[in-house]
């Protein structure tokens, strides 16, 4: 039952599989995931696409929950309501395109949609001298469109993130519910993902098993996220997801070339 945590250790990809770890939960709990689009081209450096993909979500679903309970209740639930409806529609579409979808295109169109966002946030960061901007009226069809990406890339490459970030950004809110209302969106999807991942033969106990086991690292990751958070301002933030965002876009280009 513990065969497959004993064959990483045994081929010393333990130390790849613990930086990853580490490296989701200081992007949740401190950068609202801004660093977790890395998670997956890490992982293929050692791993098989099927089995990192099998491995991240367990883990995802754990650091979650450390997130989660360290924001408890900051989320805002008013701003995730209207994306349901498209995200369910988008893990519904990726169930369908998983394993026949061409990824490349798919982390193009994203990237370039994040960089080009991230560009426009930034500037507007820098003329609005640091300060939080007003809180921006999201149309119905942006929502959904942003939503419905975000379950579509979340279920082929646990990419779900960049969509949420440039949604949650034009909601002008502050870093702490930035990052509850992330972590409470990525909880909801990723277990409405578990079916897709178990009918796909993507996730068994063995994996469960291995990714409890790892628990402790994310605890350790979202604890130092909450550390480096704690002596963020909120313009600093702001910047820091900004510019990951950014920087997030220009991986998923490049890795599309």
């Amino acid at each position: 039952m513990f065969e497959p945590l004993l064959q990483i250790i045994a081929q010393q990809q333990i130390w790849l599989l613990a930086f990853v770890i580490l490296l989701v939960g200081i992007s949740k709990a401190g950068f609202a995931g801004g660093l977790g689009v890395l998670a997956t081209p890490l992982l293929l450096l050692q791993f098989p696409p099927k089995e990192a993909l099998a491995l991240l979500l367990p883990l995802l679903m754990i650091t979650d929950v450390f997130t989660i309970k360290r924001y408890w209740q900051q989320w805002n639930w008013d701003l995730l309501k209207p994306l349901w409806p498209g995200a369910l529609l988008g893990v519904l579409l990726g169930a369908l395109l998983l394993g026949h979808m061409n990824n490349d295109a798919l982390r193009f169109g994203i990237g370039l949609m994040a960089s080009l966002f991230a560009a426009r946030s930034l500037s507007q960061l820098l003329l609005a001298n640091n300060q939080l901007l007003q809180t921006a009226r999201v149309p119905n069809w942006v929502s959904h469109g942003l939503a419905t990406l975000a379950g579509v890339s979340s279920t082929l490459l646990h990419a779900g993130g960049p969509p949420i970030t440039m949604y949650l950004t034009l909601k002008r809110i502050p870093s702490s519910t930035f990052i509850a209302s992330s972590a409470l969106f990525f909880t909801l999807l990723n277990w409405s993902k578990v079916p897709v991942f178990v009918q796909s033969d993507l996730l068994g106990l063995d994996t469960v098993i291995t990714a409890l086991l790892l628990s402790p690292l994310c605890w350790l990751g979202t604890w130092c996220g909450v550390y480096i958070r704690g002596f963020m301002q909120e313009s600093f933030f702001q910047y820091s997801v900004q510019l990951l965002l950014l920087i997030t876009g220009l991986k998923l280009i490049y890795q599309s070339i």
